[in-house]
């Protein structure tokens, strides 16, 4: 007769649930994030779960922070410009604001895509993001028609 372990079951689901955060973490589950919450680095690379059927685009969600002025260039990895992104126009908010960008399909290569962030300032060169100026990076599915 098995004896019901109710701690060990605990434990179980602890671990569990450890090995799916990290397995996101890590690319292994949609949607893909970058492996921090906090950007504060120019070059990133994010790895697609899947192909996109034929239906389907791959876009970029940017999920930008605290910004006071200029944008957020978004470059592919042999800086081929996707598009920019720009707190202009908003009230501040806490929260930040998320962007949808359409990611070529060119951008896809080995089932990765590398981006380059750039935050773009009037008179500055362009630098990249410091810590709470992006706070994630996603790829997501976005459906099409012919």
């Amino acid at each position: 007769m098995l004896i019901p372990r109710p701690h060990l079951t605990l434990r179980a689901a602890a671990l569990s649930l450890a090995l799916v955060t990290t397995s996101v973490w890590h690319g292994m589950a949609a949607p893909q994030r970058t492996g921090d919450d906090r950007i504060d680095q120019k070059a990133i690379e994010l790895v697609l779960p899947r192909q996109p059927n034929l239906r389907e685009a791959v876009w970029l969600e940017i999920s930008i922070g605290n910004l006071s002025s200029g944008s957020i260039r978004v470059l592919t990895g042999n800086g081929e410009l996707i598009g920019a992104v720009s707190p202009f126009g908003r009230a501040r908010s806490q929260a930040g604001l998320t962007y949808k960008l359409p990611l070529p399909r060119t951008a896809i290569v080995d089932g990765r895509v590398r981006l380059c962030l750039e935050v773009d300032e009037p008179g500055m060169p362009p630098r990249a993001p410091k810590a709470g100026e992006v706070n994630g990076v996603m790829l997501i599915y976005v459906p099409v028609s012919e």
